[in-house]
């Protein structure tokens, strides 16, 4: 089965989380912001959530996933359950992609996936350097500083949605 055999209603949305850890190092969104992105994004979309990383990212990734079924939000868990291989194949399948600052959101960029990779703000010489110069051209490849779940959804609007629409 394909990514696309999900869900074919509405559009299929990545959710990389990474693990507590690492949000907790870099300053980045716990569970709360994360619900807060993807139930506007839900609203707004009617999207079904595929939530993916290493067995490592499992904490945060899962939880967020088991609030999503708890709310009727579809979703699905692929956190762990992948190979490399099947991970980017998923993420090409993606018809859009929220990512923590990982090698999956340069991915995103390398199969041509509209996505929003964020850093922190001591990363920033690091963002616009690694994508296809034509993806961050287009919005399609978008590297962002940490900013606020509701900061994320009007730049989702504005420049992300375009995506949903082709």
């Amino acid at each position: 089965n394909t990514a696309k055999e999900i869900n074919k209603d509405g559009p299929l949305i990545g959710i990389y989380a990474s693990a507590y850890g690492n949000v907790r190092h870099w300053g980045f969104w716990q569970t709360a912001e994360w619900y807060e992105l993807i139930s506007k994004m839900r609203k707004a979309t009617g999207a079904t959530f595929v939530f993916i990383g290493a067995e490592y990212d499992l904490d945060l990734g899962y939880l967020l996933y088991q609030m999503c079924l708890t709310e009727g939000i579809p979703a699905v868990d692929a956190i762990g359950k992948l190979h490399i291989g099947a991970t980017v194949e998923l993420i090409r399948q993606l018809d859009y992609f929220f990512s923590f600052p990982s090698g999956l959101g340069f991915l995103a960029d390398v199969v041509n996936t509209p996505h929003v990779m964020w850093f922190p703000a001591h990363l920033q010489s690091m963002t616009r350097m690694f994508p296809v110069p034509a993806n961050l051209e287009s919005g399609q490849t978008q590297h962002r500083i940490f900013e606020t779940p509701e900061q994320s959804y009007q730049n989702f609007l504005q420049v992300g949605m375009k995506f949903l629409e082709n």
